[in-house]
C-alpha cells in the first residue's frame, strides 16, 4: 500500500508490490501477477485495464508495457496506446525515438508511429558522443551511426565503433583503430594498432590520445597532429594531465600539450599524493611537482606522507620535503 508523509492511508494495502520510480508520479500496483496504474499522490487507479508487465521507470508519455508477451508504448495521459504492443522488445523512448525489435530484427518508430529506420538491424542502440545522441546500429557485426531523424553518418563497415569527445569517433577496422572526424573522415592517414580512450584506461582523457603504430607511441591532438612523435617505447596516462614517458629503457615525464618536463633518466615516474610525482633512480627516490621541478634529488630509500608532510628518509635520517601537504 501507500502510506502519506502524515501517516495517512493514501493506498490500501492490497496489493502483493507496488514499484515507483521516484522521478515519477504514478507507481505500478502488482496483484496476483497482473500490473495496474496507480497515481501515487492520491491511490486512485489510472487506467481500468490491467498489464502484463508495466515498466515503472519510464516516463507518464511513453510507458513500455508488456500485454501478450509483446511490448508497445502506452500514454498513460490520454489513456490510449503510443505505439501498439506487438514488438518482441522495447528500449525506453529518447528525443521521441521508440527502438524495437520485431521478428528478430531492430528498427525505429517517432512517437507519431512512423518508421524512422527500417526494421533490418541486428541491433540498435543509443550512443551518446558528448554533445548529442546517435543511434549506433549493427548488421551481420558491422556497425554504423545514424542521427535520429534517420540520416546515416557512418555506414556499417567497422568492427567497432565508439564515440569520443568532441564529436570525434574511435573505429576499429580489422586489427587497426583510427579516429574519424564529425564528417566522418579520418583525422589523420595513419592507421593505428592501438589508440587508448577512456573506454580503455578509465581516468584518461579523451585528448590527446595515446596512439602506437608498429612499436612506437605518440600523442595525438584532436587536429590530427602529434603533441609527442611517434618515436616513444611506452606513454601511459598518470592524472593531472601528466603522460609518463618512456625512450630506451628510461623514462621521463610529459604534460598534455606534448612539452617535455624532465629528461628521461628514470627508472620510473609515479604521481604522489596528486600533486606530486614520485620519481625512481639508481634504486633511490625524489620528488617533482606537476611542471617538472625537482623538490627532492633522488637520494632517498623512501618518500612517504605522514602529518600532513611529505618526508624523505636516507638510513636513520628523515628529512621534510613538503611541509603543511594537505592534498
Amino acid at each position: 500500500g501507500i502510506i502519506g508523509t502524515q501517516g495517512n492511508t493514501i493506498l490500501g494495502f492490497n496489493y502483493d508490490q507496488i514499484n515507483r520510480d521516484l522521478s515519477q508520479n504514478y507507481c505500478v500496483g502488482i496483484l496476483k501477477n497482473r500490473h495496474k496504474f496507480i497515481d501515487f499522490n492520491t491511490g486512485k487507479i489510472l487506467v481500468p485495464d490491467s498489464f502484463q508487465y508495466i515498466m515503472h521507470t519510464d516516463t507518464a508519455f511513453a510507458v513500455r508495457i508488456m500485454q501478450n508477451s509483446k511490448w508497445g508504448y502506452f500514454n498513460i495521459q490520454n489513456k490510449k496506446w503510443l505505439i501498439e504492443a506487438k514488438y518482441d522488445s522495447a528500449l525506453e523512448m529518447k528525443q521521441n525515438i521508440c527502438l524495437l525489435k520485431f521478428k528478430s530484427n531492430w528498427g525505429a518508430l517517432d512517437r507519431d508511429n512512423k518508421e524512422v529506420l527500417p526494421f533490418i538491424y541486428k541491433n540498435i542502440s543509443w550512443l551518446n558522443t558528448g554533445t548529442r545522441n546517435l543511434l549506433l546500429v549493427c548488421n551481420e557485426g558491422k556497425y554504423g551511426l545514424v542521427s535520429p531523424d534517420g540520416k546515416t553518418i557512418l555506414t556499417e563497415k567497422y568492427d567497432k565503433l565508439w564515440a569520443v569527445n568532441g564529436n570525434f569517433y574511435k573505429v576499429k577496422l580489422g586489427d587497426k583503430y583510427s579516429i574519424l572526424k564529425p564528417n566522418g573522415q579520418p583525422i589523420n592517414e595513419t592507421l593505428y594498432i592501438e589508440i587508448n580512450t577512456p573506454e580503455d584506461e578509465i581516468f584518461a582523457p579523451d585528448w590527446p590520445c595515446i596512439v602506437k603504430e608498429k612499436s612506437k607511441y605518440g600523442l595525438l591532438a584532436n587536429n590530427g597532429f602529434y603533441l609527442l612523435p611517434m618515436q616513444y617505447k611506452n606513454i601511459s596516462y598518470l592524472g593531472n594531465n601528466l603522460y609518463k614517458i618512456k625512450e630506451s629503457k628510461k623514462w621521463g615525464l610529459s604534460n598534455a600539450s606534448g612539452q617535455t618536463l624532465t629528461e628521461m633518466v628514470y627508472a620510473n615516474v609515479e604521481v604522489f599524493e596528486k600533486d606530486y610525482v614520485l620519481v625512481e633512480l639508481d634504486k633511490k627516490f625524489g620528488l617533482i611537482n606537476k611542471q617538472g621541478k625537482v623538490l627532492a634529488e633522488a637520494i632517498y630509500d623512501k618518500i612517504e606522507k605522514t602529518n600532513n608532510q611529505i618526508i624523505g628518509i636516507k638510513g636513520k635520517e628523515i628529512e621534510v620535503l613538503v611541509k603543511n601537504s594537505t592534498k
